[in-house]
């Protein structure tokens, strides 16, 4: 390989990995103006303190935090989630 299509090669390789890591940070910022929900529903609490759904339900039934009960539907809020969380430390 000649030095200056060596250089092309580098400077396109750089140029594309900058591009790559660039998008995977910005993928992990969180998005202005998406509005993050602070209820959740009990398939999307179990993944929030990563339990299965029934392990969740489990803890549910033995009440170890309050719900919000609406009809069928069931919520969970976040800090309540935090807080359970939280008195698991040792």
């Amino acid at each position: 390989m000649v030095p200056s299509e060596r250089q092309d090669f580098m400077s396109a390789f750089a140029q594309e990995f900058a591009e790559k890591c660039a998008n995977v940070l910005l993928a992990r910022l969180p998005k202005p103006n998406v509005v993050q929900p602070r209820y959740l529903t009990v398939e999307q609490a179990a993944v929030y303190i990563s339990h299965t759904k029934k392990s969740f339900e489990y803890l549910m039934s033995k009440k170890m935090f309050p719900v919000i009960r609406r009809d069928r539907l069931v919520l969970v809020d976040k800090n309540d989630l935090d807080a359970f969380m939280a008195r698991q430390k040792v």
